[in-house]
């Protein structure tokens, strides 16, 4: 009899899970939070003879009942709960978890590392066009600058995962970036440096402990010493941007926990206080309110979310990597490349380029190549193909006696007469590859096969789409005409 009576309870138990899935999830008597990150839902899928026959529907309802499953969304943030808090580990994709809890973005720990280091050579042709684009604004009557802000990993060195801490660091983009920019004057704000030399004195911390970006109180100074600096470029006088005290709140405002709510726990991760920006901005109608397009990554939110570009300029233009436009693509998504580059910059007076530690491997995201076609500025050819008509030439005997001479004529070396050769014989075969490139852009945007194929390289290398495109593009415009 007792048997008999345990069987029935468990009949009943196995019908109530059975069943909990529609009591509580369709009839919504319990909801559970939904979990943070971007997910696409599993439609339902719908029934018929022959997906049923093919198996197609079995799978398709089998995942559809996955994801739909009782309360998922709290077993999913329990299970990440204890990989948090007993082996600080985290499910989250490229999020780890550091010493006291600290969480990083893995791009930050790489650009820390230097294992993202694009050489001096590649970094002084960037500055080199960097700076040409400037000047070429100037006399346009616009100007470019540039802010590097502070990545987390360089900043809270002393809270890394110990394994990071044994691995062997490396030049890094930022050290070269640093060594080499200040001798060719281009307008730019080092606010890594900035935050670093502030950070023990700082009332507030200046990155959060669960975010990935800058706090609205280090992104405050931030701004003050940026709108101080964009004054003086021009030579106006803008609103004035005055902070008249800073208060904690109990829920950090977005994006302070981003990395925290990306992880998915129960609990919510205890970090200091943070400290936000009380401030008053001078609407005097004598004051200057520029035009303004900033090209950069998420840090630029922080701005928007606080309505500074709103009362600050005279518009709100953001190119998101150089490439989703906002605040258009909150409406509906709109591409960089369905603008007419040309007629944007000519709105602008001022055109502000902000990266990280960890984007300065590709400065500008494409925007600094896009510009120069404009100005006719010639893109940077690679060191590959210069290096394919090195060696052509060095294998050619009649064209070294040639070099041999000419190198003595102008003084110089023969390895640097080889050069110059080299790049002269690019151009007369190859032309001005920047249309080219451009051109190759465009194709590969508009190829659905081609695009798939770099998205794919894209994230097998953990690149930006658009430096992958680019990248492609200029190796298509290299090599579309091999040397004879």
């Amino acid at each position: 009899m007792k048997n008999e009576r345990i069987k029935y309870y468990l009949f009943f138990v196995i019908l109530l899970v059975l069943w909990s899935s529609f009591l509580f999830n369709k009839v919504g008597i319990i909801s559970f939070k939904p979990l943070s990150g971007v997910q696409e839902a599993t439609p339902r899928p719908d029934f018929n003879v022959k997906s049923w026959m093919s198996g197609d529907f079995q799978t398709a309802y089998n995942k559809y009942q996955e994801e739909n499953i009782f309360a998922r969304n709290w077993l999913i943030r329990f299970i990440n709960q204890i990989r948090y808090s007993l082996f600080n580990e985290t499910n989250a994709s490229k999020i780890v978890v550091g010493k006291d809890g600290y969480l990083y973005e893995q791009q930050y720990i790489d650009s820390y590392l230097g294992s993202d280091f694009i050489g001096e050579d590649k970094m002084k042709s960037k500055l080199e066009l960097t700076l040409s684009l400037q000047k070429e604004l100037k006399k346009a009557g616009k100007e470019l600058l540039i802010l590097v802000l502070p990545g987390k990993g360089v900043f809270y060195p002393e809270y890394l995962p110990g394994f990071v801490n044994n691995a062997k660091r490396q030049t890094t983009n930022y050290e070269c970036f640093s060594k080499f920019v200040k001798n060719y004057g281009i307008n730019v704000i080092d606010f890594q440096k900035v935050f670093l030399d502030r950070k023990k004195s700082s009332q507030y911390p200046l990155m959060p402990k669960c975010g990935i970006h800058w706090s609205y109180y280090g992104m405050s100074m931030a701004m003050d010493s940026t709108l101080k600096y964009m004054e003086a470029l021009r030579g106006i006088d803008m609103p004035d941007y005055k902070v008249l005290n800073y208060y904690s709140k109990p829920e950090f405002q977005s994006p302070d926990y981003d990395l925290g709510e990306l992880i998915n726990v129960m609990c919510k991760i205890p970090q200091p206080e943070l400290g936000y920006p009380n401030y008053e901005i001078t609407q005097d109608p004598k004051k200057v309110k520029p035009f303004v397009l900033t090209i950069g990554d998420s840090f630029y939110w922080n701005l928007y979310y606080d309505s500074l570009p709103q009362r600050l300029f005279s518009n709100v233009q953001f190119w998101y990597y150089n490439s989703s436009v906002y605040p258009e693509t909150f409406n509906a998504p709109l591409n960089v490349k369905q603008l007419d580059l040309k007629a944007e910059i000519n709105k602008q007076d001022f055109i502000v380029i902000l990266t990280t530690e960890a984007g300065l491997s590709n400065l500008g995201y494409g925007f600094i190549e896009d510009a120069c076609s404009i100005f006719s500025i010639s893109v940077n050819v690679s060191d590959d193909l210069i290096s394919t008509y090195i060696n052509r030439i060095k294998n050619d005997p009649e064209w070294m006696k040639g070099i041999s001479k000419k190198a003595k004529e102008n003084n110089i070396s023969e390895d640097e007469q080889v050069r110059i050769d080299a790049e002269w014989l690019i151009k007369q075969e190859k032309g001005d590859l920047t249309e080219r490139i451009k051109w190759y852009v465009n194709e590969i945007n508009n190829d659905p096969e081609w695009l798939e194929a770099v998205k794919k390289k894209a994230i097998e290398k953990n690149i930006p789409l658009e430096k992958m495109i680019m990248q492609d593009a200029q190796w298509s415009a290299e090599n579309e005409t091999p040397p004879q």
